[in-house]
């Protein structure tokens, strides 16, 4: 390439005639040297969440640099919007979305400056390396082409803030009674994680057996044993939440009973550690009957002392649309003595509402059976209590097909149905029998 300045150069016409020859005078510049630089400010990024690059391009000549590409492909993990902006007279192209390619114009110490907006996938891995080019005008050599590109590394991390609440709904127990406690896990990103979720009961508890329901794509296992661990996977913004239930089997210091579960990310980091455990206190009293808050119970007469009972009921709307996972206790069968046969509980597990009952042995311990899911799309619930001919076993049927088979002296003539009532809202109304 020729030096810069003014050349004169005779231009003449070739052909039959002869024309005088005619001076014209090129101007030749010098190749502009340009430079780009691009950063985001983090060695460290999250996994679904976001990073900012800048992105400048300079012309640190005294040429003038018309036609210049600024260009920057982004790594697939990325989604981009940018902005750009241009000092010392330099143009550029004022917004756009996903890669840059971008035509610019750079005088002599002029600048365009892009600044990219980039969400990053919940999948990414390993780094990001965000290279960012400019070049120069066609036929134009940068005397300096090593700063005509530049790249910015960051490691990809997990970082997911996972947070535990637990709680049993109630303040005092028994000995012998059923609990159940209700773990919820959270995950508020950015990343999606795996967390190990952990709880060991209290000695005074016994039994142990839980149900995980998982919501907005996570995922988590049922189990049993007075241990509960389970590895939950957690996309971001998702939860998984466990029925854990057991039996009170004794009381322990200051009769008290202290349970604590907890959460931990498998990988990566959690920002707020604060929210990863959680502790319940329960006192255990001999004077209360395990039926705990503003819940009441109301008796009606289902049966003469035969060993079949048939009723038919009906369940209230309303405290059926705030079922949640926390079991709710909704009637009891009772003997003529006033002995408890079995108590009738609801949950909503999911999408279903499942039922489960809980009977009474001969030392006076509650035994829970397996929830079932129940039909009560029409708000109807019957169900059939039958006395085996050795009166050993008793069978509870429900809505027809979900049986229930009861044991240990639990086989008494069923005479009467105490319905729970909360805020003066019973919830079955007996329609027949």
């Amino acid at each position: 390439a020729a030096a810069s300045g003014n050349y004169s150069v005779d231009v003449t016409s070739t052909g039959c005639s002869s024309t005088p020859a005619t001076a014209v005078t090129v101007t030749v510049l010098a190749p502009p040297d340009l430079s780009i630089t691009v950063t985001d400010g983090a060695t460290q990024v999250s996994a679904g969440g976001s990073t900012t690059y800048t992105i400048t391009a300079i012309n640190i000549s005294a040429n003038p640099a018309p036609g210049v590409t600024v260009a920057d492909i982004f790594p697939a993990a990325l989604t981009c919007s940018w902005t750009c902006a241009g000092a010392a007279g330099g143009t550029c192209t004022g917004s756009g979305s996903g890669n840059i390619n971008d035509t610019v114009s750079l005088p002599s110490s002029a600048t365009v400056t892009y600044t990219a907006v980039c969400s990053i996938a919940s999948t990414a891995t390993g780094t990001l390396a965000n290279t960012a080019t400019v070049s120069g005008p066609v036929g134009a050599t940068d005397p300096t082409p090593a700063n005509n590109s530049a790249t910015d590394t960051s490691a990809v991390q997990v970082v997911a803030d996972v947070g535990l609440t637990l709680s049993d709904n109630r303040q005092f127990v028994t000995v012998g009674s059923a609990l159940t406690y209700v773990i919820t896990v959270t995950n508020t990103g950015p990343s999606p994680a795996a967390a190990t979720v952990t709880d060991a009961l209290p000695a005074q508890l016994s039994g142990g057996t839980w149900t995980c329901v998982p919501s907005a794509g996570a995922s988590c296992a049922g189990g049993s044993g007075n241990t509960l661990t389970d590895t939950a996977t957690l996309p971001s913004g998702s939860q998984a939440a466990y029925q854990y239930s057991a039996t009170v089997m004794a009381t322990g210091a200051n009769d008290l009973i202290v349970n604590t579960a907890s959460v931990a990310l498998s990988s990566g980091s959690d920002p707020v550690s604060a929210n990863n455990s959680a502790t319940d206190t329960n006192v255990v009293s001999i004077f209360r009957d395990g039926f705990d808050g503003t819940s009441t119970l109301f008796p009606s007469v289902i049966g003469d002392g035969r060993d079949f009972v048939t009723a038919s009921l009906r369940v209230d709307a309303t405290l059926l649309g705030r079922l949640s996972l926390m079991p709710a206790t909704i009637a009891s069968g009772r003997a003529a003595d006033g002995r408890v046969l079995f108590t009738l509980e609801l949950a909503r597990l999911g999408q279903n509402v499942a039922l489960r009952t809980v009977t009474t042995d001969g030392i006076g311990t509650h035994v829970r059976s397996p929830w079932q899911a129940v039909d009560v799309d029409q708000r109807l619930l019957s169900f059939a209590w039958q006395t085996a001919a050795d009166r050993n076993d008793a069978f509870l049927t429900v809505n027809g097909t979900q049986a229930f088979s009861l044991s240990a002296g639990a086989s008494l003539p069923l005479t009467q149905l105490w319905v729970n009532v909360e805020n003066d809202v019973p919830w079955l109304v007996l329609l027949g029998n």
